[in-house]
């Protein structure tokens, strides 16, 4: 099973769009506190992972650069509720981009065209244990 880390501030968001994942077959750990999910991601495998941009702690796109620090390859969505931020450098670092007002079949699209352009392990071992 594809394991997904998926990070919202917005408990609520988190799980409405974590259980439309899971109903899609995806396995789904969901964090509301960008450091938290960070040590999660440096210890646990996942395929995938899809983060607000907005967040109290740690803003979606440094959350970007730390993760990719320590796993370059690692698949990343922009998840927003505010639309596209004004600096487009920040979505064209990531693998994709997300509205939450367009819903659970959009996120679930983007994570597999995401997934399935990257050969979904994209050529890293944590992924590959994730699959």
């Amino acid at each position: 099973m594809i394991k997904i880390l998926l990070i919202d501030d917005d408990s609520d968001v988190a799980e409405m769009f974590g259980e439309a994942l899971t109903t899609a077959g995806f396995s789904v750990e969901i964090f509301t506190e960008g450091l938290a999910a960070l040590n999660s991601c440096v210890t646990c495998r996942y395929a995938l992972v899809i983060a607000d941009i907005n967040m109290p702690d740690i803003d979606g796109a440094s959350l970007l650069k730390m993760i990719r620090a320590q796993r370059p390859n690692m698949p990343y969505i922009f998840f927003s509720g505010q639309g596209a931020p004004r600096n487009s450098e920040i979505i064209q670092e990531a693998d994709g981009f997300v509205l939450k007002i367009d819903g659970p079949k959009k996120l679930i699209g983007t994570v597999i065209r995401v997934l399935v352009h990257n050969g979904v392990d994209a050529g890293t071992s944590q992924t590959c244990a994730a699959v």
